[in-house]
């Protein structure tokens, strides 16, 4: 028991520091999001024509329609290659430039994505932390670099949004161990942060947890996430004696009580060992088996005859017995209503995707340029695929999973059916002809992989069959013995190579890039193309 004791006490303890770790992990991950969600943007930015000619005002006015929406971008700007603004939100000063600032001879070595350390804004002459990502002509050649400036004062206050409770001491810390805002924070605070070499040695590629004493002395239990790995990360501490003083008392609990049941045993050992415990344990012991197999049923027998210690043991491990049996009818009935809860949730989201694309085809109706109504179309389409997830989740019995030969077997049919309806004659001049195997993907796989074969399928219903000329659409899904899956997707019409730099090729490859997969396009005899993508495995439907 001393032993065990001693182990529950590690046990206890390492739970108290995952614990503590996981604490950290969810509050560095809203911060972690409004960086990767200022790179998203940056990325789709850099994305549009007029953006990278740095043209005005249209790149401007692309910047505020995107900052309006981002709550913790203090600024987006984008500079030439000699460090001076041509874009921005807020005006920049005359004269300036960043070309010594070293998050910008980052961008210009090459790197894809820049996060700098906290720096004075050389527009906003505030503290911040820029990214900034390359702007790059068609030709692949560097012209300037796109940034978004994120102020330390959000960051700081989004670390601070947990409760007391969970949370009591937090800090963004730089490389070096030291707070971000250290001249704005409170000295009780300040206190309160390790000593910065404590810091720097537990600052890792993952979260981590340690112990160290506060600048007031007091021990505490620090967990430190990354945000940015090699520049800022998420401190937060909570006083050791009150975090792991349970697991302490228990230990001296368990330590003391076995040496005093051990003492007084061996002075009643001789007298009612067999006669007033043994068989009564053996009695509860068939009990508890039969609970710890489910049956909640059982009860232990002739226990009225046991002594009183035995037959209060009997009772409450009977209404224990009813008390988890009502337990688990809770739980159970908690399951239903949260996987009622979560398909609920999708059949909104499908409904709210379902009311976009109507106002896209009200809009549709009202365009008169071709070009126009072309593009509002296309991202009906789009808007109609990621409806099809949302509905499948909705209707699968497995939230968590979608069976994507059915996904693209509906989204097939859905295709087909709008396309041929945009163009006289088409439904009956083109056919459709697919074979899907069945093979199980999360959401975040289906999203890329029907947005991907919208695509494709509309390039080709539009592009390979112009005037009156007929044919055939074929798409497949099988699964290979290495596990991986394969898409192929072909039609026997004009076969006209598309320009890779096209808005819809760049889509087709940034899907397959974010399945982890390869597309190889030929043309002969029409288009093919065939999308490679590893780690899905083919198993039966559950």
């Amino acid at each position: 028991m001393i032993l065990q004791a001693t182990s529950e006490y590690f046990r206890d303890r390492e739970e108290l520091e995952h614990s503590l770790l996981r604490i950290a992990q969810i509050a560095a991950s809203e911060e972690r999001n409004i960086i990767v969600g200022a790179k998203q943007v940056l990325l789709a930015l850099a994305s549009q024509p007029a953006v990278v000619a740095l043209q005005q005002p249209a790149c401007e006015e692309a910047f505020r329609n995107v900052f309006l929406g981002m709550r913790a971008l203090e600024n987006i700007a984008a500079f030439n290659l000699a460090g001076r603004p041509v874009c921005t939100v807020k005006k920049a000063p005359p004269g300036v430039t960043v070309a010594s600032r070293d998050w910008f001879d980052e961008v210009l070595s090459g790197k894809e994505f820049v996060v700098s350390d906290l720096v004075v804004s050389a527009v906003t002459d505030r503290k911040v932390l820029v990214v900034s990502v390359p702007l790059l002509n068609q030709n692949g050649q560097l012209v300037g670099a796109l940034s978004a400036t994120i102020g330390s004062g959000w960051l700081n206050w989004l670390s601070q949004i947990t409760g007391p409770e969970d949370l009591p001491f937090s800090a963004l810390v730089d490389i070096g161990g030291r707070p971000l805002d250290a001249d704005q924070s409170r000295p009780q605070d300040l206190a309160k942060l390790p000593p910065s070499e404590k810091v720097v040695e537990a600052l890792r590629d993952e979260a981590h947890v340690f112990l160290s004493s506060g600048r007031d002395g007091v021990e505490r239990a620090y967990a430190v996430s990354p945000l940015v790995v090699d520049k800022l990360y998420l401190l937060i501490g909570r006083d050791a004696f009150d975090y792991f003083g349970g697991a302490r008392f228990d230990l001296l609990a368990g330590l003391i009580i076995p040496v005093v049941l051990w003492v007084g045993t061996l002075a009643c050992i001789w007298i009612c060992i067999q006669r007033l415990v043994f068989r009564w344990l053996s009695n509860l012991g068939r009990a508890a088996k039969a609970y710890g197999a489910g049956d909640f049923a059982a009860r232990p027998r002739r226990i009225e005859q046991a002594p009183e210690e035995f037959g209060y043991l009997a009772r409450t491990m009977v209404e224990m017995a009813s008390a988890i049996e009502r337990r688990t009818e809770d739980l159970e009935q908690a399951l239903t209503d949260k996987r009622w809860l979560i398909r609920e949730v999708h059949h909104r989201v499908k409904n709210n995707l379902q009311i976009v694309a109507s106002l896209f085809n009200l809009q549709i109706h009202h365009l008169s340029d071709p070009n126009t109504r072309s593009v509002f179309i296309d991202a009906q389409r789009r808007l109609n695929a990621l409806e099809l997830v949302h509905r499948t989740l909705y209707e699968a019995k497995d939230l968590k999973e979608i069976n994507l030969g059915f996904f693209l077997s509906k989204l097939a049919t859905l295709l087909m059916k709008s396309l041929t309806s945009t163009r006289t004659g088409s439904r009956e001049r083109v056919s459709l002809r697919h074979r899907f195997s069945d093979m199980w993907v999360n959401p975040d796989q289906a999203v890329p992989m029907g947005l991907l074969v919208t695509e494709v399928f509309t390039n080709s219903l539009k592009h390979a069959f112009p005037g009156d000329r007929s044919g055939t659409i074929e798409i497949s899904l099988d699964v290979l013995p290495d596990a991986s899956g394969r898409l192929v997707i072909k039609d026997d019409g004009v076969a006209t190579e598309s320009d890779t730099t096209g808005f819809g090729s760049q889509l087709i490859n940034a899907f397959a890039q974010q399945l982890g997969g390869t597309i190889e396009v030929t043309f002969g005899q029409g288009m093919t193309l065939i999308l490679n993508f590893p780690s899905l495995v083919k198993r039966d439907p559950p």
